[in-house]
């Protein structure tokens, strides 16, 4: 798998009055974030940051994956996915 870029360029191209980091705490949903303890291009900081600005939010970090924990560490991460969901629809 190769990093073009795109995504990056797309978002940097975009502005938003409100930095995007500073609308979470408008969303009061249930929320998965999920990332591995390897991952160079999110980072588990930058998740950590995520998951304390969602008012329902919680982390879920892959001790063995990098950027791709469903394709590296696919059992759990479908088992967590699974959970959640179904803890969300009895909510």
């Amino acid at each position: 798998l190769i990093n073009t870029g795109y995504m990056l360029a797309a978002l940097t191209q975009q502005t938003a009055d409100v930095p995007l980091l500073d609308r979470l705490a408008a969303l009061p949903v249930p929320a998965l974030v999920m990332v591995g303890l390897y991952d160079r291009n999110t980072g588990v900081e930058a998740c950590r940051d995520v998951t304390t600005r969602l008012p329902a939010a919680r982390l879920s970090v892959f001790e063995h994956s990098a950027h791709f924990p469903d394709m590296e560490e696919p059992d759990r991460y479908a088992a967590l996915v699974r959970t959640f969901l179904a803890e969300s629809a009895a909510s």
